[in-house]
């Protein structure tokens, strides 16, 4: 077969691509956008024109594929059309690939593409082979997609930003949080009005799992405010035998009231240590489980230590996440015998996540050296991150105070589109915290038109009228990427430690990765400890 598709440069799209090759069908595409993952997709043997256009579609196609950001007048699709070739939407494609699969999904607005990364890679390492197609490029992998022809358990993430999540029935789902990060361009959301968008993704997620809890799946969710509201807004908690919890042993405490008399199991850490060797951050704590489903007076606990080679409770969280869904997976399918599943098989899974660098853009350091400035020796990291909702990016700047409190700490960040910007204005303004120089690039479009009153400049000033009591000592808009590598490269001659953190979905991205290759040429002789 012949699969043809139109965006193959992005997340999802060029999984979906990897997957059919890897099942034997002729594979080719177009995407007006040259970037890693196009040159990785040529380098498998994947034809890909630079541009979108009616003469690239002939009658040898057999299935074209499209993403969320193709529309009905691109010339591809009409010229599909013309010739009666099937065509398909991504995430119709990929339920075609998994329909008859064991599927483990995450969804939520923050933390998927790294939860379900720690889910694929704990399950191989612990010894069930299992695919896992993820909305970031894994670096272990080198890919975006582990698939193995001989394996019906597939690992996804369930998109909630178009609403897509719905067309999904896994055996097992993750629900992270509920806060409200969407895409209010797409069908399901463009006639909502803004001050009704919670309720509206809560009418989504209420299909969802009342889907799942049709047909025996369970669900794992975490004790987010947002979540619990969610699930008591709709009384779900009648359902409680479907559900399992994880969260902090604060999140514990807190939620004392809604967990009481409930017959479930829980998985929560408490106490953290955070220390830096040589500028890499690496975070360990304990955590507990407790099952006292259809047990009585025998409840089942069980304790161990989670270490992570990264930043943040967040991450925590998505690691509980993971080990919480391979218990679930055991306890529906009995792979694994019971006496030897806690002692080897949950603590191999455990112990696979210690150094497991996962997805690229999440906390990515790009370059950590030492450096030698006018005679002065400071160390200088360089970090790309993912970032781009004010619970993400309050996650990341306040664990990034944390971990690094002796550093001189830069942040930039660049918006992502105007109406994600409109939606979290006012958040914008305060989250920002404990920064020595933030730097506010132009709002990144992603191809929307932009709103009156929404700007980075704007956003700026707002943010700089409240600098003090925010600890942030110096605020700039920036208008291009030659004036922001002129400002960064003036700060090298700090005498402190510095950390220079890239925030924001949209192309900053490439920006980060030149400027850390600009460093490797100046530093040349530097000792390059980056990674772990």
């Amino acid at each position: 077969m012949k699969v043809y598709f139109s965006g193959i440069g992005g997340i999802g799209m060029s999984a979906l691509a990897q997957i059919s090759l890897i099942k034997g069908y002729q594979v080719l595409g177009s995407d007006i956008k040259k970037s890693y993952i196009t040159d990785k997709l040529e380098k498998l043997g994947i034809k890909i024109y630079n541009e979108q256009s009616a003469n690239n579609i002939d009658e040898s196609i057999d299935l074209l594929v499209y993403s969320s950001s193709i529309d009905e007048d691109n010339p591809e699709i009409k010229k599909a059309k013309e010739l009666g070739i099937n065509i398909i939407h991504r995430s119709n494609y990929l339920q075609d690939i998994i329909k008859d699969h064991r599927v483990i999904s995450v969804t939520g607005s923050s933390g998927k593409t790294t939860t379900s990364s720690f889910v694929s890679y704990g399950f191989n390492q612990a010894g069930i082979k299992v695919n896992g197609i993820i909305g970031g490029w894994v670096r272990e992998w080198d890919s975006n997609v582990i698939y193995f022809n001989d394996s019906d358990i597939t690992v996804i993430e369930a998109d909630e930003s178009d609403g897509s999540l719905i067309n999904y029935t896994p055996v097992i789902s993750i629900i992270n949080d509920l806060s409200i990060d969407l895409n209010i361009n797409s069908p399901k959301f463009k006639s909502v009005p803004i001050d009704k968008l919670k309720y509206a993704i809560y009418d989504i997620f209420f299909e969802y799992v009342k889907n799942i809890i049709s047909n025996d799946g369970r669900i794992i969710f975490s004790l987010d405010n947002s979540v619990i509201d969610f699930i008591n807004h709709f009384n779900l908690k009648k359902y409680i035998d479907k559900f399992s919890f994880y969260g902090s042993y604060e999140d514990f405490i807190d939620k004392k009231d809604f967990l009481d008399n409930l017959n479930s199991q829980l998985l929560y850490y408490k106490g953290i240590d955070i220390k830096l060797e040589d500028g890499n951050p690496f975070i360990e704590t304990n955590i507990f489980y407790f099952n006292t489903k259809d047990l009585g007076e025998n409840k089942y606990s069980y304790t161990s230590k989670l270490r992570l080679s990264t930043i943040g409770k967040y991450n925590i969280n998505n690691a509980l996440a993971a080990i919480l869904s391979f218990i679930v997976y055991n306890q529906i399918y009995n792979v694994i015998d019971d006496e030897l599943f806690f002692r080897d098989y949950v603590l191999k899974f455990i112990n696979s996540l210690y150094g497991f660098l996962g997805p690229k853009r999440r906390f990515e350091i790009l370059y950590n050296n030492l450096i030698n400035f006018d005679g002065n020796n400071s160390r200088l990291i360089v970090v790309d991150d993912y970032a781009h909702n004010p619970k993400k990016i309050y996650s990341l700047i306040s664990n990034l105070a944390l971990f690094y409190r002796d550093y001189y700490r830069i942040v930039i960040y660049q918006p992502h589109r105007y109406t994600r910007t409109l939606i979290f204005w006012e958040d914008l303004k305060h989250i920002f915290k404990d920064i020595d120089l933030l730097i506010i690039l132009p709002i990144y479009s992603a191809s929307e038109s932009p709103i009156i009153g929404i700007s980075s400049k704007d956003l700026a000033q707002e943010i700089s009228l409240n600098k003090e009591s925010l600890n942030i000592n110096e605020v700039l808009y920036l208008e291009d990427y030659k004036e922001l590598e002129e400002v960064l490269l003036s700060k090298l001659n700090i005498l402190k430690d510095k950390i220079m953190v890239f925030v924001g979905a949209g192309n900053i991205t490439n920006f980060a990765n030149s400027f850390a290759n600009i460093l490797n040429t100046k530093f040349s002789d530097a000792k390059l400890l980056t990674g772990y």
